[in-house]
């Protein structure tokens, strides 16, 4: 077997030296590509119990283990509201509270009302320009628009309460004169002619707070607003008893049928003699004329 000449003699250790270099680079640009720390060098180890004692105690304070891992518990936190929390669902209140739902006979006679549409429409809604006769000696403003519907009478004294108002919209009037002119900016029902206009101040009640109605309370649904014969939930109906009978806005009261309790409603808008309510939790289709009762 020939020699290896002298000069080639270190050559396997210059390639293996290679080698484990490039190895070891190869690694370093592993772990920085990774986002991989490099390892630190080994350093000099001391023992301090104390200190050590005192960084484990805050250690389980904290729920931190060994291994740096910190334990999170779950805990209540409290963020203050924006606003008012709703008790009930406003959307289907709103248009009626700032609006007369209750119209008296007086009012009937001497309110103002619409009197021309534009272009000979039959009905009109938002935006639509509409001619008020009766705001001469008003000032310009928001006004409600309502409509007459059905005579309300007590049940039990057979007297006539006033008028069931229809909430119809909103109008705005710029300039009052013997015929003043306005534009609809709200619209729950189309507005006809003769449709009533009564001043709108804006100020609605926002916040209910539900409670029992006073005990003795006991009256009946006389009316409701659409007019459908069978009630259901979160529909506006009348009652029979107002503030002279202790009721006011946010109390509740028992709808009872023949034979048992079937729901409840909630007072919104008082008059002396009659109340308007929302129907809330029911068990059974209600009825006009079916009792209401204090809980």
């Amino acid at each position: 077997m020939p020699s290896i000449p002298p000069v080639l003699r270190p050559l396997p250790n210059l390639l293996l030296a290679a080698l484990l270099l490039g190895l070891t680079g190869c690694a370093l640009l592993h772990r920085k590509a990774a986002n991989l720390p490099t390892p630190a060098a080994p350093v000099a180890q001391t023992t301090d119990a104390p200190a050590q004692a005192q960084g484990n105690a805050i250690d389980t304070a904290v729920g931190r283990s060994a291994a740096g891992i910190v334990t999170v518990l779950p805990e209540v936190r409290s963020v203050a509201a924006a606003g008012t929390i709703a008790t009930i669902p406003y959307d289907a209140i709103a248009s009626f509270l700032s609006k007369p739902l209750l119209i008296s006979p007086t009012e009937l006679r001497s309110a103002a009302r619409i009197s021309v549409l534009r272009d000979d429409h039959v009905a009109v809604g938002a935006p639509h320009v509409v001619h008020i006769k009766g705001l001469a000696q008003a000032g310009a403003g928001r006004y409600a628009v309502v409509r007459a519907g059905e005579p309300l009478l007590d049940p039990q004294s057979h007297k006539l309460l006033g008028y069931l108002g229809i909430p119809i919209g909103t109008v705005q009037v710029e300039q009052t004169a013997a015929l003043s002119e306005g534009r609809l900016v709200e619209s729950r029902r189309e507005a006809q002619a003769d449709d009533l206009v009564f001043p709108d101040d804006g100020n609605i009640r926002q916040d209910f707070t539900p409670e029992p109605a006073p005990p003795g309370v006991a009256g009946e649904i006389i009316a409701v607003i659409d007019g459908v014969s069978m009630i259901g939930q979160y529909q506006v109906v009348a009652v029979n008893r107002g503030s002279e009978h202790g009721l006011l806005p946010g109390h509740l009261l028992q709808i009872r049928s023949p034979e048992a309790a079937v729901g409840t409603l909630m007072v919104f808008k008082i008059y002396p003699k009659l109340s308007y309510a929302l129907t809330l939790r029911l068990l059974a289709p209600v009825r006009i004329a079916y009792p209401v009762v204090s809980p």
